[in-house]
């Protein structure tokens, strides 16, 4: 039996040998693959180590939100090394400067934002895109939603910390040193 297998593994080694192009895509696609889907993550690593040939890409932040789920947002936002945000007042500016290719994206913060995670509904954060820049505003639109995603996951577990509380716990039915505690705890959790 192994003799078996070992004839066919040479009867196909031999034929491999002789078609040339097959032994190029053998060996020359796995590094193509490589090098074409390596990039991306070349630059994200760059530009999280400040290198100044990395990727960044320019995007407009619009705040309407007066709470602190916004600015926590934007100030997540204004950290990423790969995105270049530039405030803007509203959300037409946004669009008119998005629309002309000025930016490949524009990022708006509804008010209410922190109204609504503090309820315990869901936040929807507006990106706007240009079409013809396909690529970078991918690339924030991915952002966007991976910062909204731990935010809103922070928000709903402050509000169910909260909803257990108030309806297990009867109003005095704490003591001040677990009260402080509590509040401890929180403070440690939730930043």
């Amino acid at each position: 039996m192994i003799s078996e297998i070992l004839a066919v593994a040479s009867k196909e080694l031999q034929v491999l040998l002789r078609d040339k192009g097959a032994l190029g895509v053998l060996f020359l696609l796995p590094l193509i693959f490589s090098v074409v889907l390596g990039m991306p993550s070349q630059l994200a690593t760059r530009a999280s180590e400040g290198e100044k040939d990395a990727l960044v890409v320019t995007a407009y932040l619009v705040n309407d939100d007066s709470g602190p789920y916004g600015a926590q947002l934007a100030s997540m936002l204004s950290e990423i090394a790969m995105l270049d945000l530039v405030a803007v007042d509203g959300q037409t500016e946004a669009d008119e400067l998005v629309a002309d290719g000025k930016a490949p994206a524009a990022i708006v913060i509804p008010a209410g934002f922190s109204r609504s995670i503090d309820a315990g509904q869901s936040a929807r954060v507006t990106v706007l895109t240009d079409p013809a820049q396909g690529a970078p505003a991918g690339i924030v639109t991915g952002i966007v939603n991976q910062v909204v995603a731990e935010i809103a996951t922070l928000g709903e577990l402050r509000y169910g910390v909260h909803a257990v509380v108030s309806e297990n716990t009867p109003p005095g039915a704490l003591s001040a040193e677990q009260a402080a505690e509590a509040q401890a705890v929180e403070a440690q959790v939730f930043g």
